[in-house]
């Protein structure tokens, strides 16, 4: 199946609670891509010493009511977002794995070909003990979009 590539432009903004701590928040724009692979859609971009990532790629999946926040390179974890279920998965990185929970409170996409938005509100658990509450605003304009505007 032939995918539907288009440069994009990437606003994130991500929120981390951790209990008894004030948030921290981090907001950034990026280039990026966004791809149709049937009906999911995949935003994805190269993340940076801004986030503390560098070297690693991050690719949000849109499907049929779920999410998926799937990131390689210098780590490798795939993190499901599905709106009232909590998912597992393994977050590895070069000197180990940790197994992780996250509970998806809230799980919006209005994403479309040509951009659009996500948003995750999530709780997350380190080895069964709870660690917070995230989110992530997402916007995406396609470069032909943004440039129509």
């Amino acid at each position: 199946m032939s995918a539907v590539e288009k440069k994009a432009m990437i606003t994130i903004k991500g929120t981390q609670k951790a209990q008894n701590e004030a948030p921290q928040t981090l907001e950034f724009i990026t280039g990026g891509k966004l791809q149709r692979f049937g009906r999911k859609l995949r935003v994805s971009y190269e993340e940076s010493e801004l986030t503390g990532m560098e070297g690693v790629t991050a690719a949000f999946e849109v499907e049929d009511g779920r999410v998926t926040l799937e990131r390689s390179g210098k780590l490798h974890s795939r993190m499901e977002f599905i709106e009232g279920k909590k998912t597992e998965s393994l977050y590895s990185m070069d000197f180990g794995a940790m197994l992780l929970g996250v509970t998806a409170r809230r799980v919006e996409s209005h994403l479309t070909d040509e951009g659009g938005s996500i948003y995750l509100e999530y709780g997350v658990e380190l080895e069964q003990n709870f660690l917070g509450l995230n989110t992530y605003d997402i916007q995406v304009r396609t470069v032909e979009e943004a440039q129509r505007a």
